[in-house]
C-alpha cells in the first residue's frame, strides 16, 4: 500500500519528467492539502487556493461529472484531476505537452485514490445520518445567496436584480423545472417561494443542481462587474458559512454532495 511520502515520490517523479511542470498539490475531501510542491512564492496560498478550488468543483461536478479541468491563466496552466474523492493539480507552463501530461497522470491517479495520509482532524461537512430536508436544504441556500447578493447590491443597489437576471438566463434552461420560474428580488436574492414550489416537482439531486448552479452564476456576476477580488471574498464566506450552516442544523445532502 502506497504511504504519503511514498505518493509524494510518485509525484515528484512527475513532475520531474515532464517538461514544463512547476508544482502540484493534492486536496482531499475535506478540502486539506495532503502534499504539496509549489513554487515558493505560492506555498502560502495553496491552502486557501485548495478550498476555493475544491468549492468550484463541488459546483460543477454537481451539474456534470467530470474526470478533469484545466484553468488557463495569463502565466500558467492548473490542471485539476479526479482522483476518487482527492484531487490532484497539477501547475505547469503554457507550453506543457498536455496529451503526455494526461498519459503520465493517468497512471498516477490510482496510487493518489489509495494512499493513506494523516492529516490534521477536521469534522466532516456532511452529516452522517438524517433525512434531506428541502425546508433546510433552501435555508442553507438563501444564506449563500445572500453573501453573492450583497457583494453586488452594495456598489449597484437595486440595479444589481438584472445583472443577476442576466446570469440567470444563461443557465434556466440547464435546470427548467428548478430555475423555469424563479427570479430575483429587490434585495438581490433569488425568490425562495418559487424555489420552495418548485422543489416539490423534482429529486434532491436535481434541486440541489439547480440551487449550485444558481449560486455559480450569482459569483459570475458578481466577479464580471466588482472584480475577481470581491468575488474571492464572495467564495470565502460561501465556504465558511456552508460548512458551519451543514454542521449547525444538520443538514443531509444528496450523496454527490
Amino acid at each position: 500500500m502506497l504511504t504519503g511520502h511514498m505518493m509524494k515520490d510518485v509525484l515528484d517523479d512527475l513532475k520531474d519528467n515532464l517538461a514544463g511542470v512547476v508544482g502540484y498539490f493534492v486536496i482531499d475531501e475535506n478540502r486539506d492539502v495532503l502534499v504539496h510542491d509549489v513554487p515558493e512564492l505560492m506555498v502560502e496560498a495553496v491552502e486557501k487556493a485548495a478550498k476555493r478550488l475544491h468549492y468550484v468543483i463541488d459546483v460543477l461536478q454537481s451539474t456534470k461529472p467530470f474526470d478533469r479541468v484545466i484553468i488557463d491563466s495569463e502565466n500558467i496552466k492548473l490542471i485539476a484531476i479526479m482522483a476518487g474523492k482527492r484531487i490532484l493539480v497539477v501547475l505547469a507552463e503554457k507550453e506543457v505537452n498536455l496529451p503526455l501530461l494526461k498519459l503520465l497522470a493517468k497512471a498516477v491517479v490510482p496510487k493518489i485514490k489509495e494512499a493513506p495520509v494523516e492529516v490534521r482532524p477536521m469534522a466532516d461537512h456532511r452529516p452522517a445520518s438524517g433525512e434531506f430536508s428541502v425546508d433546510k436544504v433552501l435555508r442553507l441556500y438563501d444564506a449563500l445567496y445572500g453573501i453573492a447578493a450583497e457583494k453586488l447590491t452594495m456598489f449597484y443597489g437595486e440595479s444589481a436584480v438584472a445583472m443577476f437576471e442576466e446570469c440567470l438566463e444563461g443557465i434556466r434552461e440547464k435546470h427548467p423545472k428548478v430555475l423555469g420560474d424563479v427570479g430575483f428580488l429587490k434585495d438581490g436574492k433569488p425568490d425562495m417561494e418559487r424555489l420552495k414550489a418548485a422543489s416539490g416537482a423534482v429529486s434532491g439531486e436535481e434541486l440541489i443542481g439547480g440551487l449550485e448552479e444558481l449560486l455559480l452564476a450569482m459569483l459570475e456576476a458578481v466577479k464580471a462587474n466588482v472584480g475577481p477580488s470581491i468575488s474571492d471574498e464572495a467564495i470565502d464566506e460561501i465556504i465558511k458559512t456552508r460548512e458551519t450552516l451543514l454542521q449547525k442544523e444538520d443538514i443531509q445532502m444528496p450523496p454527490f454532495m
